[in-house]
């Protein structure tokens, strides 16, 4: 089985981005891919990489700002804004106004399950890469949020959890 992981680089004044640190660290395992994107609003970006890569299984890996848990997304929203100040605006025109994920990780006591990817670059991720698998049901998706200031080493433990737990039969 193909998986793919992804990440996100640091933008703007942010020094660095854990979801990029986490995937750095998780362990090496055989077809195992790892991708780091840029932090842009590029819907061909992510699915260029997606089809030259064929996974079959996508995990992808976000940092969001505030709280203590881990978020396990199981939707995106088919919304997306630049700025906090800024009015949402829809992804895709003619797309649903949420498309759930394909893969439901299990949460624990360390994480919780959201039905909200937000509104920023994760969510839009999440949501062209779902929106381009959905004829592709064999393709499985999931998403996990990650608070910019959770400690690297447990946030990678969890991950690598989520890793071997779909890897068993």
């Amino acid at each position: 089985m193909k998986v793919l992981v992804y990440a996100f680089k640091p933008w703007g004044k942010r020094p660095s981005n854990i979801s990029q640190e986490v995937l750095a660290n998780i362990k090496k395992r055989r077809n195992l891919i790892r991708v780091v994107f840029p932090v842009r609003f590029d819907r061909e970006m992510f699915l260029k990489k997606v089809k030259a890569i064929a996974p079959d299984l996508i995990i992808g890996l976000g940092q969001y700002p505030r709280g203590n848990k881990i978020r396990i997304e199981r939707q995106a929203l088919n919304l997306w804004k630049l700025h906090k100040q800024d009015k949402p605006q829809t992804i895709l025109r003619a797309g649903p106004s949420k498309i759930k994920v394909s893969l439901k990780l299990k949460k624990d006591s360390s994480s919780w399950v959201s039905y909200n990817g937000g509104q920023y670059v994760c969510n839009f991720s999440m949501y062209v890469i779902l929106d381009f698998l959905k004829n592709n049901k064999d393709v499985k998706f999931g998403f996990i949020h990650i608070p910019k200031d959770h400690d690297v080493a447990q946030a990678t433990k969890f991950v690598d959890k989520k890793l071997q737990e779909i890897n068993s039969p």
